[in-house]
């Protein structure tokens, strides 16, 4: 570990009491390592790096998805030789996964649980208006199938806003396949299973009015800032993030199951998804 990153310009400082393993560069923090774990602490988050850090020798050997993941290294082995290179249109894992967390809060923002539901967003008047009265609101209408009118301020007006929102974690081919309302295309980032358990649906414009959908507001959530992320693969701008992610229920202290997702990003952006429960 010493021995490659001086090369890089990095800083590495061994803290013996606490087999911890500090990286920076110019003063700058970048990660704490554990010599024998597989937890990476960078960017204000807790990651894991597909191997534990082995110390051997008085030395510690870190596996090179660590350096692929939070340095934008490439490493290959030719032989005897081992080469490095700086990638320019990749992103390291703590950048990825920053997208992953801030994405997975938009979605839980609008679907929150029960009284965190940001109310002051939602024409709560109109929540009371029955299916079943044709005379005020038919039966496609978006509030009498489970949605609430969105007021301007959420800074939301047609799904348009959405998407030009969405835009910071998603490529514009995801945002193109639907638009928002769709089970198939809210199914790509919250997982297959998950979402069919739960009935999930997005964000529908009527009428020149934007809704969206609340009847899950007992559903369970992922609690993404705890979540742990490894680097797959990656090719270029192209790369494959595993996200393991526990999940709660407002008020409920029974266990929950943790969901496995997948990630595929392009530049940095996440083209589609799936999960699984455990």
């Amino acid at each position: 570990m010493g021995d490659l990153a001086n090369r890089l310009g990095l800083d590495v400082t061994w803290h013996g009491p606490e087999r911890k393993i500090s990286v920076s560069c110019n003063e700058t923090h970048i990660a704490n390592l554990w010599s024998g774990s597989r937890i990476v602490y960078a960017g204000g988050n807790y990651h894991e790096i597909r191997s534990p850090v082995l110390f051997h020798n008085n030395r510690n050997f870190v596996p090179v998805d660590f350096f692929e993941g939070f340095l934008g290294l490439d490493i290959r082995a030719d032989g005897g030789n081992v080469w490095i290179f700086y990638r320019n249109n990749s992103h390291t894992l703590e950048e990825l996964s920053a997208t992953i967390v801030a994405a997975g809060e938009f979605w839980n923002k609008w679907w929150a649980s029960h009284h965190t539901f940001e109310w002051e967003h939602i024409d709560d008047s109109r929540r009371n208006w029955q299916p079943w009265d044709e005379g005020i609101t038919p039966a496609h209408h978006p509030l009498s199938r489970g949605f609430a009118a969105i007021l301007p301020s959420a800074g939301f007006i047609g799904l348009g806003d959405i998407g030009a929102h969405l835009s910071q974690f998603y490529t514009q081919d995801w945002i193109n396949r639907g638009q928002f309302s769709e089970p198939e295309v809210i199914m790509q980032f919250i997982g297959n299973e998950y979402a069919a358990i739960f009935g999930f649906y997005g964000f529908e414009e009527y009428d020149g009015e934007l809704f969206v959908f609340i009847q899950t507001e007992w559903a369970a959530r992922p609690n993404w800032h705890t979540a742990t992320h490894v680097l797959i693969e990656q090719d270029g701008g192209r790369a494959v993030v595993e996200t393991i992610v526990s999940t709660y229920i407002q008020g409920y202290s029974g266990e929950m199951p943790a969901i496995t997702y997948r990630f595929t990003f392009i530049d940095g952006k996440i083209e589609s998804a799936g999960g699984r429960f455990e």
